[in-house]
């Protein structure tokens, strides 16, 4: 997280809960979701490489901070690579910057309480202030509750992609 702090900060919200425990203590504190919403893959990845953070994150895969092994680690680089190239072909192909809802994620407690449409809609009012017209996602194909959030919000599916990990939907809304 400290990367996306870091290299743009307005790019994070989380949404959080308070409640009260009594009278005489304070109000607990429970992060309900969050959403991460770059205005430019492309500028993520490159100040990933300019600042070091890839050379950070490969020092600490050595030291076995991440417990990952090799395949696992070859397969998120083959994943992150095909997320690469499609949004650099889909950001040529249209000759603008695209915007990116990079990572949502709502605690199932939370789930149906409207916490995932509200975060949607302060990455996009945040994308839209930063002057990006267009804004892209990818959910998995069984991801159904999602997929109806994003539709519902005026996301249209363009096209599907497949990673190491599953099949995805390639989704784009105009800001």
């Amino acid at each position: 997280m400290s990367f996306i702090m870091d290299v743009e900060q307005r790019s994070f919200w989380a949404a959080e809960s308070y409640s009260e425990i009594n009278s005489t203590e304070r109000s607990e504190q429970r992060v309900l979701g969050y959403i991460i919403a770059p205005r430019s893959m492309h500028s993520l990845w490159k100040q990933s490489v300019t600042r070091g953070y890839i050379f950070r994150w490969f020092l600490k895969w050595i030291r076995g901070y991440y417990s990952l092994g090799f395949r696992p680690l070859f397969l998120l680089g083959y994943n992150k690579l095909g997320l690469i190239r499609q949004t650099r072909a889909f950001s040529k192909e249209k000759n603008q910057e695209v915007g990116q809802i990079l990572s949502l994620a709502v605690d199932e407690k939370a789930r149906g309480c409207g916490v995932g449409t509200e975060l949607l809609k302060c990455g996009m009012d945040y994308l839209k202030e930063e002057g990006i017209p267009k804004v892209k996602l990818e959910v998995r194909t069984d991801n159904y509750p999602a997929r109806h959030i994003y539709e519902k919000l005026g996301f249209k599916r363009i096209d599907t992609m497949e990673d190491a990990q599953a099949r995805w939907i390639v989704m784009v809304k105009e800001l």
